[in-house]
């Protein structure tokens, strides 16, 4: 299965009690390349930094600053890099769909979201796609939070209200809409979506990919509830 790194396989044995199995990765990424260039001037800067605090042989009489060119280079972009390799936390988000309901935020029990087939509102299921702003942005509702990073398609939900109740697996979702924004396309997550609600036996759930595909196109401010 394709996304499936050991992050991904650590959550499915945690999960596979509650969940129940794997069955579809949907991914999210976004590299800010923008940021490539305030990230190598901010390392320049910190080796500029560098030479004037920590030169060990510097003196008021005999500075020792900038005597190894090179190696103030190498030192100033690698530092520049670290710091953009740094973005790579919030480039990437994974949505995964088990047997059970969908997951995310996993990389840790107590971050994790939980979404159980019964907690989601199979009518509000969809898929949108807009320009270049990304989708949620033209999405209004009360409560609408978003899962992924800015992508051409997002695939839409709906939390039911339910009483609060404890889940080994993570934190169960709250009421209100939620966005997965994604560039792939939207069908196989929306599809197996149906599947895995249909498998489960909420009502509902066989019309999900009728209403939801293809992917409706958003040109301007649109409420969902």
């Amino acid at each position: 299965m394709e996304g499936r790194n050991w992050l991904v396989r650590r959550a499915e044995a945690r999960l596979a009690t509650e969940m129940g199995g794997l069955v579809y990765i949907a991914s999210s990424r976004r590299i800010r390349w923008t940021w490539l260039l305030p990230c190598m001037v901010l390392g320049f800067v910190y080796g500029v930094i560098g030479q004037f605090v920590i030169s060990p042989r510097s003196s008021a009489t005999t500075p020792d600053r900038f005597g190894n060119i090179p190696l103030f280079l190498v030192t100033s972009v690698l530092t520049g890099l670290v710091l953009w390799a740094l973005t790579f936390a919030i480039a990437f988000r994974k949505l995964l769909v088990f047997d059970g309901g969908m997951v995310t935020t996993y990389a840790q029990q107590s971050t994790t979201r939980v979404f159980p087939w019964a907690d989601v509102n199979p009518a509000s299921v969809m898929a949108v796609t807009a320009g270049p702003a990304g989708p949620t942005s033209l999405l209004a509702a009360k409560r609408l939070t978003k899962l992924g990073v800015r992508g051409k398609y997002a695939v839409v939900f709906e939390g039911l209200p339910r009483p609060n109740k404890a889940s080994a697996a993570g934190q169960t979702s709250a009421p209100g809409f939620w966005t997965f924004e994604t560039s792939q396309d939207p069908a196989p997550l929306v599809r197996t979506i149906e599947q895995a609600m249909m498998k489960s036996g909420v009502p509902g759930a066989a019309r999900i990919c009728a209403r939801a595909l293809p992917p409706r196109v958003l040109t301007e401010r649109t409420a969902l509830d």
